[in-house]
């Protein structure tokens, strides 16, 4: 799984691209060093020193995305988890055995939360959005089943 750091620093540096402004390897090196070295909470309140002489509020070039990541891990922590114990450790929501890919799954192929949710009864709409998201952000490893080069009717 990507560090936190590396949302922010992704979308730090997407806006730097477009104010024009190119960085150099050793640049980029150090601002990511900077922005893993601080706490979620305070990478929206910080301000950079990207290359000598110019800083950047980080705050307010990724501060929507900082919001954004904080809300999905803590959605994240509260409805997630993956034990050993539980599926061979595959991604479920918690106290369920429902996997995260089969939530997935579902909504892929069409069904809305409602229909889930009407499925499911006892499962907080958070707990079904969170799931969706992770199995979307963290996809199962190894080849896919079945021909996935076939399209399907």
């Amino acid at each position: 799984m990507l560090p936190t750091a590396a949302v922010p620093y992704a979308a730090l540096m997407t806006q730097l691209r477009v104010l024009k402004l190119e960085l150099s390897k050793a640049n980029k090196k150090a601002l990511f060093q900077k922005l893993a070295s601080l706490n979620p909470g305070e990478i929206s309140k910080a301000c950079l020193e990207v290359v000598p002489a110019v800083e950047v509020d980080v705050g307010r070039l990724v501060g929507d995305v900082m919001d954004r990541t904080e809300r999905y891990l803590r959605s994240r922590n509260n409805w997630i988890t993956a034990e050993e114990s539980i599926l061979g450790g595959t991604p479920v929501i918690r106290g369920t055995r429902i996997t995260v890919y089969s939530l997935l799954g579902r909504v892929e192929h069409g069904e809305t939360i409602e229909e889930i949710l009407k499925d499911n009864p006892d499962l907080p709409r958070k707990a079904v959005e969170a799931a969706a998201i992770f199995a979307g952000a963290h996809p199962l490893r190894g080849r896919p089943s079945g021909r996935p080069w076939v399209r399907r009717a």
